[in-house]
Formats: structure tokens, C-alpha cells, sequence
């Protein structure tokens, strides 16, 4: 897939969460597809940035927005390659209060397109009111959510809630390029239905 390069972007921001039963070949597939997804994008001369998040109970920030840590794409593959899960169960909201400190980073680009991806395996532990809350401020600063469901431990319904566009929820297939393919489609393409109209 051919990708514009000049498109000023920062993102995709991704989230991995990954502790169902099938954790480990979850978390495998995440991050394939965002080696994938990293790809195809490529550096675009500057123009997109990537960030890494992975959480359980806690967050670890992996990549920042414009991190300098890596000299060319191949590193920045090779390094998703070899990140460790968490072995704690997901809490969602979490990942999207820490995923919208790295969109108000320094590193952040007045103007440009932010999307985040959440990649998840199992329901969370966050309540459905936190969890709202936390989708809200994302959705308020014109951040766009991709939530990712991979496996049948995940709950389509706090998916959902975590975007206000039902088009955007995406059922994981067992193919690192099918999915990075859709999630690529997504992130370059706008939205349509809204999972809750307004009235």
C-alpha cells in the first residue's frame, strides 16, 4: 500500500494490551501489525511521528512523539519486535489519559492529525463511567479513536464507548497485513455513523 508521505501527522499513537488466555500470540499479532502499520508509513520526512504504549494495570510509555532514540524506521521495527506485554489485567483508561499527555507533549504538532489505535485483548478492569470519561477528553481535543479488538475475551460494547464513530471499531483477523491494512484504511480515511447521535 502506497502512503503519502507529506501528510502532516502525529500518530498513530498506538496502545498494546494483551492478557487473555492467548496472550502471547495477541501480543504478537499488536505488534507485528504495528510494524506493519510503521511500514507503511515509513518516517515521511518528518511528517509522522509515532507513539508506543503499553499498559496492564499500569502504563509504560515506549516511544514519545519525535523520539530521537531511533536513526531509521528498520530500528524503530526492530524495537516494537521486542517489547514485553504486561501480565496485569487492562485497565483502558489509563492508556487514554497517558495516550493524551503524549498528544500535549512538547513534541506535538499544532494542526496536525492525531489518531490513536487501541490494540486490547480482554475486557477491562475500569469502570464504564471512568472509561467514558477518559474517551471524552480524547474526543474533545479532535483526537480520533481506533479501538482494536483481538480475540473473543474483548468487550464490543467498552470498544465502542471509547470512540463516537461505530465505523471505527475494528475485529481483529489472525493476519498482521489484513489488519494493519485496515487500520491504515481508517486512519486515512474519514468517519461516517456515529455509535450514540446526538438528539
Amino acid at each position: 500500500m502506497h502512503i503519502n508521505s507529506n501528510i502532516s501527522r502525529d500518530g498513530p499513537c498506538v496502545c498494546l494490551s494483551a492478557n487473555s488466555e492467548s496472550a502471547d500470540a495477541a501480543f504478537t499479532l499488536m505488534t507485528d501489525t504495528v510494524r506493519k502499520i510503521i511500514r507503511n508509513f515509513g518516517f515521511g520526512n518528518g511528517n509522522i511521528q509515532y507513539g508506543v504504549i503499553v499498559y496492564g494495570a499500569t502504563v509504560e510509555v515506549k516511544v514519545q512523539l519525535g523520539d530521537p532514540s531511533f536513526k531509521n524506521i528498520e530500528d524503530l521495527r526492530e524495537y516494537i519486535q521486542k517489547l514485553p506485554k504486561q501480565t496485569s489485567d487492562p485497565q483502558i483508561d489509563k492508556a487514554l489519559q497517558e495516550a493524551l499527555k503524549i498528544f500535549q507533549g512538547p513534541n506535538a504538532r499544532p494542526g496536525a492529525k492525531q489518531v490513536l489505535v487501541v490494540l486490547t485483548d480482554k475486557k477491562s478492569t475500569s469502570s464504564e463511567e471512568v472509561i467514558k470519561t477518559s474517551a471524552r477528553l480524547l474526543e474533545e481535543r479532535q483526537i480520533r479513536v481506533i479501538p482494536v479488538g483481538v480475540g473473543s475475551e474483548t468487550d464490543p460494547d467498552e470498544l465502542r464507548s471509547i470512540t463516537p464513530y461505530k465505523d471505527d471499531v475494528i475485529k481483529a483477523n489472525e493476519e498482521p497485513w489484513r489488519l494493519a491494512r485496515e487500520i491504515i484504511i481508517k486512519i486515512l480515511t474519514g468517519t461516517r455513523d456515529l455509535c450514540c447521535p446526538e438528539g
